[in-house]
């Protein structure tokens, strides 16, 4: 930042003189996007562009918290089939009930919503079930089987592999264990 605009000199020139100091101090140099194109030339105008574009990089919602608690509860399995640990899965859950809770009792934002909590023990049984079964199907791609124990140390590798692609490389060695 820098002084005050004198009084005797006209906005024009103060500006220009500000950009030029600045210049002089190389403080354009370097700045992300330097010689790159504009992205997004080619669409048409949005008045909203800026909104959208903070609400894509801050991963932002549109929704009030009331109805974006209830769309997180219709797409709670689908949420925790991507993730890769049991303590994610739990603290997601926990997370979303209080969140359920919140609303329901009518502090956060938006139209009233009734939603019921979710079940985190089913849930976090079935997402255990999915996890041994992709660990299972990952294991039989390759065929590692737990009674040939010297096929399995020689594939040990190839399971590894398929498993870290499939997500669930946490845990593999218990699973061939």
């Amino acid at each position: 930042m820098t002084d005050r605009k004198p009084i005797n000199v006209e906005w024009s020139s103060w500006i220009e003189g500000q950009i030029t100091q600045a210049r002089a101090r190389g403080e354009f140099e370097n700045l992300p996007g330097a010689g790159k194109p504009l992205a997004d030339l080619d669409k048409t105008y949005n008045e909203s562009w800026w909104i959208q574009s903070f609400m894509a990089r801050e991963d932002a919602s549109w929704l009030p918290e009331t109805l974006q608690v209830r769309r997180d509860t219709e797409r709670v399995e689908l949420a925790i089939s991507r993730m890769s640990s049991e303590r994610a899965v739990g603290e997601y859950l926990t997370e979303l009930n209080v969140r359920i809770c919140r609303v329901n009792t009518g502090f956060a934002a938006g139209p009233a919503a009734h939603v019921v909590p979710v079940d985190s023990e089913g849930l976090m049984e079935s997402w255990r079930t999915r996890r041994d079964e992709r660990r299972r199907e990952a294991l039989a791609d390759v065929g590692v089987t737990k009674s040939d124990p010297d096929e399995r140390r020689r594939q040990i590798l190839a399971a590894a592999l398929i498993a870290a692609q499939a997500g669930i490389a946490g845990g593999l060695v218990v699973a061939l264990m």
